[in-house]
């Protein structure tokens, strides 16, 4: 589900919010709430099945700064020194400070000071995913149990209140602030819940109806309900259909199969950094090799748009090989002083 997700985030980039892009493949906020979903269901999975634990706490943001740091910070500085020197540049990038980047909050920079930079724009949903990791342990560590779900689906229900809120006024931060957007990652943490002290395995069928209606009613509602009622309820109505899917996945569905590709599996491996470095390699190549912005409206700039996605690919098969992976294993390692590795799941 990674890998279907980082691809739509490209396939939108490139192909449908380039200039000459078509609006079919303009999905990529579907990618960005598959995220958001996985997220909470696994991290909240691992909060779930280890905070009694000793030393939990410094052994989970010690694995998170592991994951996600690292690559993180490489891309982003690398990314602002190379926009300063093709400032002046037309198809140069306009990032915000380091400080925005290095404190993850990309996503309150854009919804109060403007957009900014379309190289590193993914970073505001890592802004989103940091600021839950944050919040998600203590709250999952002081809520009783018995009252751990109704408290989910009241933060739940909280996120639409919060869009609409800001609708009107401020559609960018409805659309990247936290509270805006906690409906998605809470939904996978529900799914994580219930999964752990249900079996409901007889609901299979619902499942499986239900995120197929999800999809007939995000059809419908894009097409017919208007901007404001798209931002306002599409996150949620997504949150339940992709959580839905996830359960037609635990409980052996057969649609889980193409989601076991080997090849999307191999997407899922790579698909962090693919997803941090696909921007402003296609932003890059377009300007030193045609002197542009990134588009798709000649047969010079599809050629290029190709080559992006081929050496993002690449760099991010690298990034694995040499960089992200030697570094996961040396934090499992690190991390064995506090918790058996045997009991620690891979992230």
């Amino acid at each position: 589900m990674r890998g279907f997700a980082a691809l739509t985030v490209v396939a939108s980039h490139y192909l449908g919010e380039s200039t000459g892009g078509f609006p079919l493949f303009d999905i990529g906020w579907l990618g960005v709430n598959v995220f958001f979903v996985l997220s909470g269901f696994l991290i909240g999975g691992i909060i779930l099945d280890q905070s009694e634990r000793a030393g939990f706490f410094a052994s989970f943001y010690f694995r998170r700064i592991a994951r996600i740091f690292p690559i993180y910070f490489a891309v982003f500085l690398t990314v602002i020194f190379l926009a300063r020197i093709t400032a002046g540049h037309t198809w140069s990038d306009h990032p915000f400070s380091p400080t925005i980047y290095a404190t993850f909050t990309v996503n309150f920079a854009e919804s109060f000071q403007g957009l900014g930079s379309v190289w590193l724009r993914p970073m505001w949903t890592l802004s989103v995913e940091e600021q839950f990791y944050l919040l998600l342990p203590v709250l999952i560590v002081a809520t009783p149990r018995r009252i751990l779900f109704p408290l989910l689906v009241s933060l739940w229900l909280a996120a639409l209140v919060c869009r609409g809120a800001f609708l009107s006024s401020n559609a960018t931060a409805a659309w990247d602030l936290l509270p805006c957007r906690m409906d998605l990652l809470l939904s996978g943490v529900m799914v994580a819940l219930a999964w752990r002290k249900y079996d409901l395995s007889r609901y299979l069928l619902g499942f499986r109806l239900g995120w197929a209606a999800c999809i007939v009613a995000m059809n419908i509602l894009a097409v017919w309900g208007g901007r404001n009622p798209v931002l306002l309820f599409m996150g949620s109505l997504t949150s339940v259909g992709i959580s839905a899917f996830l359960l037609s996945l635990l409980y052996a569905a057969p649609e889980g199969r193409w989601v076991r590709a080997l090849w999307l599996r191999w997407f899922g491996q790579i698909s962090y950094c693919l997803y941090l470095v696909h921007q402003p390699v296609n932003g890059l190549l377009h300007g030193l090799l045609l002197n542009e912005t990134a588009s798709i409206n000649s047969p010079a700039s599809v050629a290029v748009t190709v080559l992006a996605f081929a050496v993002s690919i690449a760099i991010a098969q690298l990034s694995w090989v040499l960089f992200e992976g030697p570094i996961l294993r040396w934090a499992a390692a690190k991390n064995a002083r506090f918790f058996s590795p045997a009991v620690m799941p891979a992230t």
